[in-house]
């Protein structure tokens, strides 16, 4: 496998768990801006890779899930309607998934 494959979603997780890691905001202005650091990802950015493919899937229709209303976006709309414990349900998603990537991208 290419490590390069991997190069760019690393970067990219990477900035989002530092986000969720060091921001003093509240939790889910914090994931709405590590949700921004990985929004030009796509599904076939994990072509070869397809368990983090199913979860990248995943976490987008998860943090996508309620339509956007007037000027805000739709992660805006669905993180809006998301408790404390749930956005940092989702935020944990963003750090098992960079550490998944971390493992696949030192692998190869």
């Amino acid at each position: 496998m290419d490590r390069s494959s991997l190069s760019y979603p690393y970067e990219k997780f990477s900035s989002a768990v530092s986000t969720l890691a060091t921001s003093a905001r509240d939790i889910r202005s914090r994931l709405y801006s590590a949700a921004l650091s990985l929004i030009t990802l796509q599904s076939k950015d994990f072509a070869d890779h397809p368990e983090i493919m199913r979860g990248f899937d995943e976490l987008f229709r998860e943090l996508t899930s309620v339509e956007a209303i007037a000027n805000e976006g739709q992660i805006q709309a669905t993180l809006a309607t998301k408790s404390d414990d749930e956005a940092a349900a989702i935020a944990s998603k963003i750090v098992d998934l960079f550490f998944h990537i971390l493992r696949e991208y030192k692998e190869v």
